[in-house]
């Protein structure tokens, strides 16, 4: 009921205010009484030009006094929204109507232009490639375009220069021979009618700027033909390159050692390829002339006019080789014998003999034709020195013709030698094939011995193919023998005595050797001896083949002497050596000083009396200064003069000094005085020792005086019973430090005792031990010992071992004591306690050991008993269940066991895990940082948990390390230490880039200006990429600027959110005057899932002109070489090509490096980057700098990076200086250095696999160096004789397994390869093969190990099944040894290794050694022929009344291939011992019975011989058992026989001896039949 006002307002959002609408500007409403609504006209305006739909919003807001009117938030701004009208457009089209370009031009500029219109908004036109008739041979030639945009922006229009879109299309050049190529362009648009076409299509012409080549050569560098195959097939090929026209290369053939029309038909061709062509192939005559010759070769060669034709390399020319076919010459010898006529000539040296070859055939290249020597008679070496020898006949001389042919003229030259010299050669060219001959002295050998003629061969041994051997090819040399020997006596005197009955003489061989016998004479004649010898009248001695001056040299004859018994003087008579037979005399000399010898006979001595000890034995008991009286007489013949004798004493058991007083005196007999005596004084040493003696010797001072009946006499001391010894052990505690020592079988002390006292005889005690908390058998070897010591021996009895140590002597064991010093003054005797390895973690266990007194001369002295400690030293083996762990980022937790690998516990133990970072960090997962894990004992896995955590941060996997490790090193052995576990990324994180700036406005200049991509959204824990491309507006790409093409924009872990990564865009100044000009850089992302791109995705830049100086790289490339451990050193230069300066600018110089080629490595730039020009110089200067090349010692390929310059921002040079297209950038090459190399070798020398994996895995490494390329070895399985394993049974063999090391590899990279293995299902031990590394690569410049040994372990994976069965689990108490065995059977696999099991008995409620015979690990020895082995099971009668009792058999094996199936059973003992009372009644009751049973076997016996017949009888033959019925037979010798035959079949069953058993009468024919089964 009163006015109030509001007010209108228009603000634009993309709309533009004048352009596309009338402003409203604070347009007042009036609102009276009666009036509801008000209305206001806002004007649209059509501008023409084609735009999206625009909006602007109009504000509604209180004029004056708010507090009365109220505008809902909601309501108070309205949208306006223009939609577009159907009448706006824009008319595009190509700039040209067709294109011209080179093809080497790398790329064509394509625009389209704007030929009407305006645009406020974006449009697309489409751009597309189609071949032109075939004539462009894409993509070969050029890009293909399918549907590719060109995207024009708001704000161009028809006006120029911001009326087109440009599109590079890059030109090929395919290296093909071609002509002139064409292409269309179209272009299309999916916005008609908004966007109308006016042209649609404009034709692109390819020119060739260069000649394009083909690579034509030979297929192969080397060609081989026989002679007498005709031809040669030789092929021409276009290794590279296409071909799109004709191209005609030449073959022409070159003489070389083969003769053109001689060897082969000369050949001249022109060949045509076209495009379908690749090869051609031609043939050449070959021509056999029939003549022996070498390989000969000539040339084919290619040319060609045509500059399309380049030739391969090494291809241009080949070789053809004419390899001889089956030509031949014929050999022989000249004559079948030869005589050498003296084996030795005047000058010592021996004689010879000429032998010749004749060779009949034409040859043009060397015949060698090998001789060898086979013994016949004559030895090698000894008799003729010639065993094996070459002859080498020349080609003679051709005649004037040539054509390989021998002249024709004829001649003769010989030459001598061992088998060399020149040839003569003869014959008719047109007749018989030439003759050629070649002769050699063949000698004998001068060996001084005596022999007959001897023979030996000659033969010609074919060896060259091209020979053909005639007969004679063996001849047989004669030597005559002209040696001889020389013979005589060998003494000039002999003595003998004329009772010797004979005297030996002998002749001997004094020089020469025998190889034939030859016989010389002997005669005697009288001296002074004429009746005391039988005489020789020429008696032969026969020397005989094999007798020689240094070995067997003589040929004797006894001469009898005769005793004539006459006192006489020495006599004398005389030997004298013939001449020999007459066939002889030739060959045997003897020597005149040498031909007699006397020989002397002495007289004999035969009077003598005998003189002995009166008895034999005298007897003694010990004591102190008390004496025996021994006495010495004539025993036989008479004594006419004094004689004297001898008396010695001598130890026997008793010793000079502690048992009696030396005896040593002369004796005196005469004729009135027979016998004489004396005293021997006995004394007491308190030693305990056994009866004791001495021995009294006589000897005489005459040969008269005979001794030789009695002697010696013995004087015997036996002991008192005061004497006696001490004995007590050495220590009361002993400890074994380890229970198991370095080789498995248990640790080792040795308990002494010590001896105190004088021991003189051997004395009994005993040693025994006793179970503590150790246990006999299990922890320790028991002992139970009786030692029968003395001073000099020892002697034992029962289970143990002993040694006896005296006062002084080193000790045997360094474990308490050293070299005994401790005890100087006593004797230890010690025993050898031996604990038992049971492989079981456990704690000390303890037993004793003591003495007991056997012999009361041994007193038993205290400590008596020592206890005994057992340390156990055993271990177990933990690790990593896994190596290796994968969870996801987002799981949250992971289990991570540690396993017990090997040994068994009965202890616990413990052991750590503490987590490392890899490349994971705190923040994504939760550390163990020493996390106890306890092992109780039986177990054998224990398990944490590792937490996961997710950090939202986009990464790569991550890795941590989990590393197990313990503090009871000496019994907890890690084996498997390390595991990862790999973290992969989830799929949710990402990181989002923009463009820093959406607007550039920069003075155009030749200069470089920075744009920016930002990192504006989340965090980076690895590398991600976009892109950067520029988008044509009103600049023009090549004039205004260089365009960017996908440029890469990496942001690394080290980025965050905010920072900027740069790239620089490069302007020219193109010196025309013009509008400001557009260009657009896009942001585009090539991870889209983990790279998002932002709202601002493009950047605007203006360019303002502004003037500059061009400046280049003045090489178009560089090329270097490494030399080896140097450097080399090349010069670049930057130029200023035009313009002139009037301030100072930079161009800075940067390399971009190729593949493996890397700045600092591989060569090295300046320490000032960059090059500086000053004010006042122009075009023409230039500034140079130096590259250094570096040796990295690196094998690697030639290497490559490009020299770049640019304007240096530095200084803002770059606003005034402009690098020239193709001038900024230089490619350098470094060929690589030969020397540079690797050692390679084997990882270790032993490698070992199981068998059932199925393969060992083998690798190489390299030792030394670097790789970056490829380089490779090769493996192979090598047989030698000590392997074990089998090819094809036990590996699979491989013979060149390439192993390739790839680029980046170092010292210590490892390349594998699986050695594939065969399980054989066999029970074996380990088996070894050999494998060998070799390389053909020259950079391998060195091997390590090249050879190692593999080890394929069985390792249980083949098992043997063992069952235990008995012949019955209830044995009765009475029944005692033999009724019942326990067997053990295996299954039927096959072995090749022995397999032991152990059985035991267990009490139950039995009792060993009470109601049975106990088993303790009872060895079972199992071989590949061994299937079932028996025990009896022996009980024992205790007399008691009791129950049943039980005891257990244990079967047990600790080889890892062992199964057992039925390992324990239960043996039950049935008591049958009876309660008198209960006896009685048992009596009455079996007489009763008994009754009963006798009327019953009556009446059984009347009904058998009723009823019996011939069923079930059986037969004894020799040792078979025919049974003709069905039986089940058990028993046999070591086995168990059961059988079941059928009805009718025939079983063989070997039977042995049983006297006890003798069966019932059989009921054939009323005959009983006895029998041994």
């Amino acid at each position: 009921e009163r006015n109030v006002s509001v007010e209108l307002t228009t603000s634009s959002a993309t709309a533009s205010e004048s352009s596309d609408y009338s402003q409203l500007n604070h347009f007042v409403l009036t609102f009276s009484t009666g009036l509801s609504s008000q209305c206001a006209i806002v004007k649209i305006l059509d501008d023409t030009v084609l735009e999206a739909n625009q909006s602007f919003s109009i504000t509604l807001s209180a004029l004056s006094n708010p507090e009365v009117v109220y505008i809902p938030q909601e309501t108070d701004v309205a949208e306006i929204t223009i939609r577009e009208d159907s009448f706006d457009y824009i008319e595009v089209a190509f700039e040209k109507d067709f294109y011209h370009v080179s093809d080497e031009a790398q790329w064509l500029q394509v625009c389209i232009v704007i030929v009407k219109g305006e645009l406020e908004r974006n449009v697309t036109v489409e751009l597309d490639t189609i071949a032109n008739n075939n004539q462009t041979n894409q993509p070969l030639d050029s890009d293909i375009l399918e549907a590719h945009m060109l995207h024009f922006l708001p704000g161009q229009s028809s006006y120029p220069p911001n009326n087109k879109q440009c599109e590079l299309i890059t030109i090929i050049n395919d290296d093909i021979v071609e002509g002139n190529e064409t292409f269309e362009l179209t272009l299309s648009t999916t916005l008609y009618p908004k966007v109308v076409i006016a042209t649609s299509n404009t034709t692109v012409f390819i020119s060739p700027e260069f000649v394009d080549t083909v690579a034509i050569g030979f297929s192969e560098e080397l060609y081989m033909v026989q002679e007498g195959d005709g031809s040669v097939e030789v092929c021409v090929n276009i290794d590279s390159g296409s071909l799109q026209r004709e191209v005609v290369v030449s073959l022409a053939t070159y003489p070389n050692t083969a003769e053109a029309s001689v060897d082969f038909s000369p050949l001249s061709a022109d060949i045509t390829f076209g495009a379908t062509t690749s090869q051609h192939c031609l043939e050449i005559s070959i021509l056999d002339d029939t003549c022996l010759e070498d390989t000969q070769n000539f040339y084919v060669a290619l040319s060609s006019t045509d500059r399309a034709v380049t030739f391969t390399p090494g291809r241009q020319n080949s070789s053809v080789d004419i390899l001889e076919d089956m030509d031949y010459v014929e050999v022989k010898l000249d004559s079948a014998s030869h005589t050498i006529l003296s084996e030795d000539d005047t000058m010592g040296s021996g004689n010879s003999v000429e032998v010749c070859l004749l060779v009949t055939g034409c040859f043009e290249r060397n015949v060698t034709v090998d001789l060898a020597t086979s013994p016949i008679t004559a030895v090698y070496g000894r008799d003729y020195p010639l065993q094996d020898t070459q002859v080498v006949f020349v080609p003679p001389e051709y005649g004037a013709s040539g054509m390989g042919l021998p002249s024709c003229s004829s001649g003769s030259d010989s030459g001598s030698g061992s088998g060399s010299g020149s040839g003569s050669g003869s014959g008719d060219c047109n007749e018989e094939p030439p003759t050629t001959q070649l002769c050699i002295d063949v000698f004998a050998a001068h060996d001084e011995i005596l022999e007959y003629d001897e023979e030996f061969a000659l033969r010609i041994v074919p060896s060259d193919a091209a020979l053909k051997p005639l007969d004679p090819n063996t001849t047989t040399i004669t030597i005559i023998d002209n040696d001889y020997v020389s013979i005589g006596l060998a003494g000039n005197k002999y003595q003998t005595t004329d009772d010797a009955g004979y005297v030996k003489v002998c002749a001997e061989l004094v020089d020469g050797e025998l190889e034939r016998p030859v016989t010389v004479l002997m005669t005697t004649m009288d001296g002074t001896a004429t009746a005391d010898y039988v005489p020789l009248m020429s008696k032969e001695l026969n020397f005989v083949s094999g007798q020689s001056d240094h070995m067997d040299r003589t040929q004797c004859l006894n001469l009898t002497i005769m005793d004539d018994s006459i006192l006489e003087n020495t006599e004398e008579f005389y030997v004298h050596l013939n001449y020999t037979p007459m066939e002889d005399r030739a060959v045997v000399f003897i020597p005149p000083l040498n031909s007699n010898s006397t020989i002397y006979i002495q007289e004999d001595q035969s009077d003598s009396v005998e003189i002995g000890f009166l008895q034999p034995q005298y007897y003694i008991t010990e004591c102190d200064q008390c004496t025996v009286e021994v006495c010495v007489g004539l025993l036989e013949g008479t004594l006419e003069k004094s004689v004297t004798v001898k008396v010695e004493s001598q130890d026997g058991s008793s010793e000079y000094g502690l048992d009696y007083n030396v005896v040593y005196l002369n004796s005196t007999l005469n004729e009135s005085q027979s016998v004489s005596c004396f005293d021997v004084t006995i004394l007491d040493d308190t030693c305990l020792e056994p009866s004791q003696n001495l021995s009294l010797h006589l000897s005489s001072y005459e040969d008269a005086v005979m001794v030789e009946d009695h002697p010696s006499t013995t004087v015997t001391i036996f002991e008192d019973s005061l004497d006696f010894v001490e004995v007590s052990l050495l220590k009361e505690v002993y400890e074994i430090a380890n229970e198991d020592d370095e080789i498995g079988d248990g640790g080792r002390i040795v308990v002494c005792t010590v001896l105190q006292g004088c021991l003189h005889r051997k004395a009994p005690f005993r040693f025994f031990t006793r179970e503590d908390t150790a246990s006999e058998g299990s922890d320790y070897v028991p002992l139970d010992l009786t030692l029968n010591f003395g001073s000099e021996s020892m002697t034992q009895s029962g289970s143990g071992e002993a040694a006896f140590l005296q006062s002084g002597s080193d000790y045997i064991s360094s474990g308490d004591y050293s070299s005994g010093a401790l005890f100087e003054e006593d004797d230890l005797i010690c025993v050898v306690i031996q604990s038992q390895s049971d492989s079981i973690l456990e704690n000390s266990e303890r037993f004793s050991i003591f003495l007991d007194m056997l012999d009361p001369a041994v007193h038993i002295e205290q400590p008596s008993n020592s206890a005994i400690t057992i340390v156990d030293n055993d271990y177990v083996e933990v690790g990593m269940q896994y190596n290796e762990y994968i969870t996801t980022e987002g799981e949250g937790s992971l289990q991570v066991c540690v396993e017990v690998v090997s040994g068994v516990l009965e202890r616990n133990i413990s052991v750590e895990l503490t987590t490392y970072s890899e490349t994971a960090s705190s923040r994504d997962y939760r550390p163990l940082n020493g996390e106890f894990l306890v092992f109780e004992p039986g177990q054998v896995l224990q398990c944490t948990y590792v937490n996961i955590i997710d950090d939202s941060i986009l990464e790569w996997n991550e890795t941590i390390i989990l590393r197990l490790h313990t503090n009871l090193s000496s019994i907890v052995r890690i084996v498997s230490e390390k595991s990862e576990i790999i973290i992969l990324e989830d799929d949710t994180d990402f990181v989002e880039m923009n463009m820093n700036s959406t607007r550039f406005l920069v003075a155009e200049c030749d200069c470089n200006i920075s744009i920016c991509v930002e990192f504006t959204d989340g965090i980076l824990e690895r590398n991600v990429s976009v892109s950067l491309s520029t988008e044509q507006g009103t600049a023009t790409n090549t004039d205004d600027f260089l365009e960017i093409g996908g440029r890469e924009i990496k942001f690394t872990r080290q980025n965050a959110a905010g920072d900027l990564i740069c790239t620089e865009l490069s302007l020219m100044d193109d010196k025309k005057t013009e509008y400001v000009e557009h260009l657009s850089v896009v942001l585009q992302g090539s991870e889209e899932r983990i790279a998002r791109i932002g709202p601002r995705n493009y950047s605007s830049v203006a360019i303002v002109d502004n003037d500059f100086v061009e400046v280049g790289l003045e090489q178009e490339d560089l090329q270097s070489i490494e030399i080896h451990g140097g450097m080399n050193t090349v010069t670049a230069c930057v130029a200023m090509r035009t313009g002139v300066l009037e301030r100072p600018v930079q161009v800075d110089i940067f390399t971009i490096d190729r593949g493996y080629c890397k700045a600092g490595f591989d060569y090295v730039i300046p320490n000032r980057p960059y090059v500086s020009f000053l004010p006042g110089e122009a075009g023409g200067v230039k500034r140079c700098f130096n590259i250094t090349v570096v040796d990295d010692v690196i094998v690697e390929d030639d290497e490559y990076f490009s020299l770049m310059i640019q304007p240096s921002s530095a200084d803002d040079s770059e606003s005034s200086v402009q690098v020239l297209a193709k001038l900024d950038a230089v490619g350098m090459s470094i060929a690589e250095d030969p020397l540079d190399g690797v050692i390679i070798g084997l990882s270790s020398t032993k490698f070992k696999g199981y068998e059932s994996n199925g393969y060992v895995q083998i690798c190489a490494v390299i030792v030394e160096g670097h790789l970056e390329r490829n380089v490779s070895v090769e493996l192979q399985t090598v047989k030698t004789s000590k392997d074990s394993a089998t090819i094809f049974d036990d590996f699979s063999p491989i013979t060149n397994e390439v192993l390739v090391f790839l680029p980046g590899s170092t010292a210590g990279t490892e390349v594998c390869f699986d050695l594939a293995v065969v399980d054989d299902d066999i029970i074996e031990k380990d088996e070894i093969l050999e494998i060998e590394l070799t390389t053909d690569e020259d950079n391998v410049v060195g091997l390590g190990v090249t050879r190692a040994n593999v080890t394929i372990e069985d390792a249980g994976n083949d098992k043997l099944y063992l069952t235990m069965n008995v012949t019955s689990t209830n044995v009765s108490e009475e029944a005692g040894m033999g009724t019942e065995q326990v067997c053990v059977q295996r299954s039927p696999a096959v072995m090749e290794k022995e397999v032991v099991a152990f059985i035991s008995t267990v009490n139950e409620t039995a009792s060993a050694g009470e109601d049975y015979i106990p088993l303790e690990n009872e060895p079972l020895v199992f071989d590949n022929s061994v299937f079932v082995i028996c025990h009896d099971l022996l009980t024992m009668d205790d007399s008691k009344v009791e129950g049943i009792e039980t005891f257990g058999l244990m079967l047990e094996s600790n080889d890892p291939a062992v199964v057992i199936t039925n390992g324990y059973i239960q043996v039950s003992i049935i008591d049958r011992d009876i309660d008198p009372f209960i006896f009685v009644i048992i009596i009455v009751s079996v007489v009763l019975f008994v009754f009963v049973i006798l009327i019953c076997l009556v009446l059984s016996i009347i009904l058998a011989f009723c009823f019996c017949s011939r069923r079930g009888r059986y037969k004894f033959g020799g040792n078979n058992l025919s049974i003709q019925n069905t039986y089940v037979v058990t028993g046999g010798l070591n086995d168990t026989l059961k059988a079941d035959p059928k009805a009718g079949e025939n079983m063989d069953l070997t039977v042995v001896p049983n006297p006890s058993f003798e069966p019932a009468p059989i009921c054939d024919d009323g005959e009983e039949q006895k029998t041994s089964l």
